[in-house]
């Protein structure tokens, strides 16, 4: 859910001011287009009701599982056969975390338990503190953020905590599903107020840290410059987008930067080796030259649809919106040329590849669907 930690009058003031010259809350109607395709719906099924929450699936080599706002359990076979259901009693406000050997989900109230393939738990901890994010793990080692700033590292076998990482927040922040990348030992993670930080998965340690957005403005809501979304991590870089501030990539190695732009997204980036997708405030999909910044295409065509975070799948960016309808743009031009209608609940969560070169989609009204493209 995208609000500010804060007074209720702040939430409306910035989701009301989200999107520029469109209404956040009123859909504007799907352009037309008579070259646009449909995906195939592969399978579809219901995974329980999302209560308004972005709980992204996990999708490992052959299964996928997928959470339920009121506690329901659900792992799927890649056909859409359900292997198991079950109920862990609790409230969740956030996806599945985990790999083929164990998945990790989180409770409303902190609480995190870890579940092997067949559903059995195998541990429980209490973080006393709400988690905002997917949990992600490698290494042995799950990483989590909550809500009061804190990025732990847990002990993937037990549970227990191995490390703790905490910046101070500004007066106000967008809550928004800012999740963690992880990648060769280290984690990336986006702050509040607009700084980019790599941690060493082992222990927690700083490697580096530096600025993608400064805060301006004479009001703590205009001054919000929080980084959104997921760190997108290369071979040799590292890409974020703030609100109200700017996206760029920085040096693996030391964090230095190599270009930065002006720019606002209030959900993110998915880029690939050569290019960097973001889905700005206003909804214009923007492409950037990985490299060098350069901006190689604009879509305008879906503002004011309330798009969600993007994800490259198998040569095309993939973007559920507002109404629950998948889009398909060309990664090379920006071209629409797919859209398919799900439940009419709004998706959020960006789309998570399968093998095979389709994806599924989880909107909020707790449908799951696996789709490919067939040109």
């Amino acid at each position: 859910m995208r609000k500010l930690a804060g007074a209720a009058l702040a939430v409306v003031a910035v989701l009301a001011g989200c999107g520029g010259t469109a209404n956040r809350f009123e859909l504007s109607a799907l352009p037309a287009g008579s070259q646009i395709g449909q995906p195939q719906v592969l399978w579809r099924a219901s995974a329980g009701p999302g209560d308004g929450f972005d709980l992204e699936p996990l999708v490992t080599t052959d299964t996928i599982v997928v959470a339920a706002a009121n506690g329901t359990l659900t792992r799927f076979s890649m056909s859409g056969e359900r292997a198991w259901q079950f109920s862990v009693a609790e409230t969740l406000n956030s996806g599945v975390g985990g790999n083929d050997s164990r998945f990790f989900v989180v409770s409303e109230r902190g609480v995190v338990s870890a579940y092997n393939p067949d559903g059995q738990k195998a541990w429980e901890n209490d973080l006393r503190a709400e988690v905002v994010a997917t949990a992600k793990q490698a290494d042995g080692v799950m990483v989590l953020r909550t809500s009061d700033a804190r990025i732990v590292g847990v002990d993937a076998a037990d549970g227990k905590k191995r490390w703790t990482f905490q910046r101070a927040l500004p007066a106000l922040t967008l809550r928004a599903n800012a999740g963690v990348t992880i990648s060769r030992g280290r984690v990336y993670a986006g702050l509040a107020g607009g700084r980019l930080v790599a941690i060493s998965l082992a222990d927690g340690s700083v490697v580096w840290e530096t600025l993608v957005a400064v805060a301006r403005g004479t009001t703590e809501l205009e001054r919000i410059a929080d980084v959104i979304g997921v760190p997108i991590v290369s071979q040799t870089d590292v890409c974020a987008v703030a609100y109200q501030g700017r996206v760029g990539c920085y040096d693996l190695g030391r964090g230095d930067a190599i270009w930065s732009r002006e720019a606002s997204s209030i959900v993110g980036l998915a880029g690939d080796q050569t290019g960097l997708y973001m889905v700005a405030e206003d909804d214009t999909v923007i492409a950037f030259d990985r490299a060098t910044g350069a901006s190689t295409w604009r879509q305008e065509k879906l503002r004011g649809r309330r798009l969600g975070a993007p994800a490259v799948v198998n040569g095309d960016l993939v973007i559920g919106d507002g109404g629950g309808v998948v889009h398909l743009l060309r990664i090379d031009s920006g071209e629409l040329h797919g859209r398919i209608e799900t439940d009419g609940s709004p998706i959020s969560a960006a789309p998570q590849r399968i093998p095979g070169g389709g994806w599924v989609v989880l909107t909020k009204g707790g449908t799951l669907l696996a789709m490919t493209w067939v040109n």
